[in-house]
């Protein structure tokens, strides 16, 4: 298996409308593709955060395919 890890952030003003779409659109989208297995999200607490953090959400999808780059591109 591979993991596949995505950093991002909400556009200013737009963090609800972007939760909402990562949350409930986005990662049931991931899975309904052919090779990815998991999908989990987190956004990092105050504490974790550091000055240089540039990005205030992970994204962890584990992939079980024998061709990582034909399930990444079906992501595309």
């Amino acid at each position: 298996n591979t993991l596949f890890i995505v950093r991002s952030n909400a556009a200013l003003g737009r963090e609800a409308e972007y939760n909402h779409w990562y949350t409930d659109v986005h990662l049931d989208e991931v899975l309904a593709i052919e090779g990815f297995k998991t999908a989990q999200r987190f956004e990092l607490s105050c504490a974790q955060a550091q000055p240089a953090q540039a990005h205030s959400f992970l994204a962890i999808y584990e992939i079980d395919s024998a061709d990582v780059a034909d399930t990444l591109a079906r992501l595309g």
